[in-house]
This record gives structure tokens, sequence and C-alpha cells, in this order.
């Protein structure tokens, strides 16, 4: 993934429904966290902490993917 801020990211999982802070951690980083609601599976919530804003992006981003990756299989068996 090339180096960035990662607010393509944080956009594209606001546009997909997910609730998403991110925040400066101190002088370690940065946190964050993405909640997506639905009102059938019930709340899904993933929380992450890396050194830049850019690879907080990608793992909440990596979460969701696995995240709708997994309702996808599930509803598949």
């Amino acid at each position: 993934m090339p180096e960035s801020d990662g607010t393509l990211l944080l956009n594209w999982l606001r546009l997909l429904g997910w609730l998403v802070a991110v925040d400066i951690d101190g002088d370690d980083g940065w946190i964050g966290v993405a909640q997506h609601d639905d009102p059938v599976r019930g709340s899904f919530r993933i929380e992450a902490a890396a050194p830049t804003r850019g690879e907080i992006a990608w793992q909440l981003f990596e979460g969701a993917v696995s995240h709708l990756d997994r309702d996808r299989v599930l509803q598949a068996a």
C-alpha cells in the first residue's frame, strides 16, 4: 500500500456504513475504532493501534473487509 494518511480508506468505510473514529494517542501513535451496526446480525467493532494514521486506516479497513468476507461465507453455508 502506498504511504498515505489513510483518508481514502476511512472514507470508504464510512460509505459502507461504518462509524469510524481515529485519534492521536499521546506520543505513541494513533488509535482507531470502527463499528458497524446491523439490525439482523448485530454490532461488530474493530479496534486498532499503530504508529501512523495510514496504518490505523489500513488495519480498520482490513478488519472490515474480513468481517464482510466472513459474513459472505456464513451466508453461503
